[in-house]
């Protein structure tokens, strides 16, 4: 197990080649509304067969997503892009505005590989966030993307209303520390954990943003992390007393905890476990008795 203080970064856009058809849902110069979802997509010049949202690797019809779900945005055979010398020029834009006007993501040009252009055909683009964003009563996000042409004067724009709901995979009690958010990672899937079933091959990685109220002493803050897991039978599995013990006389920047990231990685070891299994990770000051505690169940799958 380590643990290590880093930043996050969750959008990317992938160009691939798609071989399926799909069943027409813009032509160019239309308007189309999902009356399932709310979303509306307009097309000026470029069209494309459908757009999918795909949720965790799998393609659904819904606009309320689990905190942390990967979403996926697929443009299906994307059309009337200006060809050059055999190839066509994308380009493609994502932002997420709440209802509160905020811009919370922002990406201008997800494929900026595709100044070159390609001569895939048909053509696919892909872009996709993840759903970390407040899910106070009453909050709202709107995902807008834009897909243009380099050489011409085409677009093609998205847009979805969605809402997130609690991951309630973690259970979190405070005691005079705020965090911005804590939920469980699949390194190995890149996915947050949105349900209880993980793989016991899969590497974990508890993660905890933006922690603010830790005592400070020159600006340093003295945090300590431990973190156990026990299974059905009294087994422990895991147990570490303080995997930030390297720290424990010589601190972290404040600033490294409130702008920053803490991530304890939870490997498993070949062998029968019997599930559920409980975690339990308990981060608190040692300057003071302010701390987060953690707990969860696990089901833990061959």
């Amino acid at each position: 197990m380590t643990c290590n203080l880093v930043r996050r970064c969750n959008l990317f856009a992938l160009i691939v080649f798609v071989f399926t058809i799909f069943s027409s849902c813009d032509m160019r110069q239309s308007i189309n509304q999902d009356l399932t979802t709310g979303a509306q997509s307009r097309g000026d010049g470029l069209s494309c067969q459908n757009v999918e949202i795909e949720i965790n690797g799998k393609v659904e019809s819904r606009n309320e997503f689990v905190y942390g779900e990967k979403v996926n945005l697929i443009f299906n055979d994307v059309q009337g892009l200006t060809k050059k010398n055999g190839k066509t020029f994308p380009g493609m834009s994502v932002y997420v505005v709440s209802n509160t006007s905020d811009t919370v993501l922002s990406e201008p040009d997800v494929l900026p590989e595709m100044v070159e252009g390609t001569t895939l055909f048909p053509l696919k683009l892909t872009a996709f966030f993840n759903a970390l964003m407040e899910y106070k009563d009453g909050q709202e996000y709107t995902v807008h993307a834009k897909i243009w042409d380099r050489k011409g004067d085409g677009t093609f724009t998205y847009e979805m209303p969605f809402t997130i709901v609690p991951n309630d995979v973690l259970t979190i009690e405070e005691n005079g520390l705020e965090f911005a958010s804590i939920y469980l990672w699949d390194e190995t899937e890149k996915l947050v954990v949105a349900n209880k079933k993980v793989n016991q091959s899969s590497t974990l990685m508890l993660l905890l943003d933006e922690v603010k109220g830790m005592s400070v002493q020159n600006g340093m803050s003295f945090p300590a992390l431990s973190l156990q897991i026990v299974d059905d039978s009294g087994n422990e599995i895991l147990f570490n007393e303080n995997l930030l013990s390297q720290f424990a006389t010589t601190g972290v920047r404040e600033v490294d905890l409130t702008e920053g990231q803490l991530h304890a990685t939870i490997t498993f070891t070949e062998g029968s476990i019997s599930n559920p299994c409980k975690l339990k990770a308990v981060l608190s000051d040692l300057k003071s008795d302010k701390k987060i505690e953690v707990k969860g169940e696990l089901v833990i799958q061959d």
